[in-house]
């Protein structure tokens, strides 16, 4: 059985903003451009016949396009907690559009009982742009604080996209299963 998520890609435009960010630090790999997304739910395994079902179920939604703003930075956890940070993320500003797909979304996935409901624990827009092990290097703090008030090109979300990921050694790879036109 396949990993799913689904997902909202940027814009070339983003990517670009977002790869100006990248500094060689210690203990951090930076997500390759091509896999920066922004997940609306993850879905963990999921049969072939749910996947069908689900397929239906996205083909369904009726969200108007929106627009998306990428800003700030930070790490999940947080400074100040007593784990060491995991993930550096880009910020996505609040956006109607936005919150209304990832209940539609949820909907959907709930009534198929999926796995991985993010509903519990709300929703926290955000871009993973790199994955952190260790001790976080000195030049974590400086990063964040330099990019504390950073933003990319305003972007149109206009489609969202199920995905297959396929877990291997060098890390993940990701497959495009289907794209859902917002309308």
């Amino acid at each position: 059985m396949p990993r799913m998520f689904i997902a909202i890609e940027p814009t070339g435009a983003v990517k670009t903003a977002l790869a100006a960010l990248r500094l060689d630090m210690p203990g951090c790999k930076w997500t390759p451009l091509e896999q920066i997304h922004l997940t609306l739910r993850f879905l963990g395994d999921v049969s072939p016949g749910a996947a069908k079902a689900l397929q239906y179920s996205l083909a369904n939604i009726r969200v108007a396009p929106f627009e998306l703003l990428v800003r700030g930075v930070g790490t999940f956890p947080g400074f100040g907690s007593r784990q060491h940070p995991r993930v550096l993320w880009a910020g996505v500003a609040p956006a109607a559009g936005l919150e209304q797909l990832w209940r539609e979304i949820n909907a959907a996935a709930n009534q198929l009982k999926l796995e991985g409901d993010e509903s519990a624990r709300g929703f926290a827009p955000h871009l993973t742009i790199a994955r952190l092990k260790g001790k976080p290097a000195p030049q974590l703090a400086g990063l964040i604080r330099r990019n504390e008030h950073f933003t990319a090109p305003v972007m149109a979300a206009r489609e969202f996209v199920l995905f297959e990921s396929e877990l291997r050694r060098e890390g993940a790879v990701h497959r495009p299963v289907e794209t859902f036109e917002l309308l």
